[in-house]
């Protein structure tokens, strides 16, 4: 006897890869998203950037708490990102929210996504995760904003110390630079970057010495804001 599953798929550079069973209520109880939604604007993407933003969590209301928020406080849109390698495979995680500690856990205050580190897998590195998680902040930051008609501010946060010189490189132009590691990412981020203000900023990794378990122990911790917002970002990676 043959049994047909529904089941969801991501493409990779050299085949389709499995990511999970689906129900028949994934599938008949989901609307289309509205024309004038994140989600909408985030499928009408081109593929490749889709594919190299992952799965991504938008707020119930597209932000307009989140945007709300950062305007009337003057602050930045702020992106955290970080990335994991374990046994030839990498991940990504990333959040874009508004530089508070205790919004990390709330669906309103937070656009996040996590997924597969694109690439070779012998190449593959947690520096490229790193570099593809910031790409897709900007990615998904300049949607936002555009969708919001915004001009605040993006505060990239990282524990790599090679990003900000890497990504503005005077000479990333230059066909000869382009057999350089992560180019595609680092050009995709400058194309990006062309339409918004962006400030950046080094944090310092695995600042979390004691355990935890969700994300009350992680603000327990009372660690910096980038550094709570990292180690999160650490542990979705990790786990992806």
């Amino acid at each position: 006897m043959i049994h047909l599953y529904a089941v969801e798929v991501t493409y990779r550079t050299k085949g389709i890869q499995y990511l999970s069973r689906l129900s028949i209520d994934d599938l008949g109880n989901h609307a289309a998203p509205s024309l004038s939604s994140l989600t909408y604007k985030f499928r009408n993407l081109p593929e490749a950037l889709q594919q190299l933003c992952e799965r991504v969590d938008f707020p119930p209301d597209d932000g307009k708490s989140l945007i709300h928020k950062i305007e009337s406080t003057k602050g930045f849109l702020y992106g955290s990102s970080d990335a994991s390698l374990k046994h030839s495979t990498a991940a990504h995680s990333w959040i874009i929210s508004s530089g508070d500690k205790d919004d990390i856990g709330n669906p309103l205050m937070n656009i996040s996504g996590t997924g597969p580190v694109d690439g070779h897998s012998p190449y593959l590195s947690s520096t490229r995760g790193e570099r593809q998680g910031q790409t897709a902040i900007t990615v998904i930051a300049n949607m936002f904003l555009k969708f919001h008609r915004s001009s605040v501010t993006l505060k990239i946060v990282s524990d790599s110390q090679n990003d900000q010189a890497d990504t503005h490189l005077d000479n990333i132009n230059c066909l000869w630079s382009h057999g350089t590691p992560d180019i595609d990412l680092c050009l995709q981020m400058q194309h990006e970057s062309k339409e918004l203000s962006i400030a950046r900023d080094w944090v310092k990794s695995h600042q979390d010495k004691a355990p935890w378990d969700d994300i009350e122990d992680l603000k327990n911790l009372n660690l910096p804001t980038d550094a709570t917002y990292n180690t999160w970002c650490d542990r979705i990676a990790g786990q992806t």
